[in-house]
């Protein structure tokens, strides 16, 4: 199953020349305790989409209060 291993590697091709090393670091451990992407839940939202019985609205505000509370402030 794959992991976020790749997008750890994509984030540090891109990452932005400014971030100091601690912050990259601090970004990089943060990227590492994230679960693995569960394929068959992707699938099945999007087929959920694909059939319109999907509620974008309610599943978008859930994920933006849940990344709020996840990133520190600032």
């Amino acid at each position: 199953m794959p992991t976020n291993r790749g997008q750890l590697e994509s984030f540090e091709s891109c990452a932005d020349s400014q971030a100091t090393p601690i912050e990259l670091a601090d970004w990089k451990a943060m990227i590492r305790q994230m679960p693995e992407v569960r394929i068959e839940k992707v699938q099945a939202v999007r087929a959920a989409l694909q059939s319109n019985q999907y509620d974008e609205q309610l599943y978008l505000d859930r994920a933006i209060d849940a990344i709020s509370r996840d990133l520190p402030a600032f």
